[in-house]
């Protein structure tokens, strides 16, 4: 089976992309691709992958914010958009439900909810696919727990260092960052007890 490891730098960390909600991430915004319709994103790339290989592939995705390990995910599941977003979908109730199935098309649900400009939601929408990963196939960290040196001494000249995505499809090489995050794991555990350290330490967290 062929594996992959999709690796990139946040912009931001506010709980939305990912989204982690009952026990389960999801990626269904962000990480699109470019306004112009240009399909360059992670979700497309991943999806269109499962689309027409699902059992001979397996992918996995890291994000990094301000050099720490934000989260690490085993992509479980995919979907398209507008089967996540439907009506009573799997998106209800979610913090990343911002969008609905109308006539087969996703429509916003106002400017009330993130993502409300035309080119966040044309880069959403390249997108085309929701990533799932399913509970205990993923750790999240948040945004300042997990300083990511370890991972930068595997990936020597590979680890990101601009707004860019690395893939990673030599399997050693995953496995010992599996490794590397793993050994991190009672901080994600930490992190999801005391509560969504979206951008704050899990001193701050738990004190809420």
């Amino acid at each position: 089976m062929k594996s992959k490891l999709y690796i990139y730098r946040m912009t931001n960390e506010g709980g939305f992309a990912p989204c982690i909600d009952a026990g389960m991430l999801t990626l269904s915004c962000c990480k699109g691709g470019w306004k112009n319709g240009v399909k360059t994103g992670i979700r497309y790339w991943i999806g269109k992958d499962y689309e027409m290989n699902p059992d001979k592939c397996k992918a996995y995705v890291m994000g990094i914010y301000k050099d720490n390990i934000c989260y690490f995910a085993e992509i479980t599941k995919v979907m398209k958009m507008t089967e996540y977003y439907r009506n009573g979908g799997l998106s209800k109730g979610r913090s990343d439900d911002i969008y609905y199935v109308k006539d087969g098309q996703l429509e916003h649900k106002g400017k009330e909810k993130p993502h409300n400009t035309k080119d966040d939601k044309e880069r959403d929408k390249n997108g085309v696919y929701t990533l799932i990963s399913d509970k205990d196939k993923f750790l999240y960290f948040g945004a300042n727990n997990f300083p990511a040196d370890e991972i930068k001494n595997i990936l020597k000249n590979k680890y990101p260092l601009r707004q860019e995505t690395i893939i990673v499809d030599d399997k050693e090489t995953i496995e010992r960052i599996k490794v590397a995050v793993k050994k991190n794991k009672n901080i994600g555990e930490k992190v999801l007890e005391c509560g969504k350290s979206f951008s704050n330490s899990i001193e701050k967290s738990c004190e809420k």
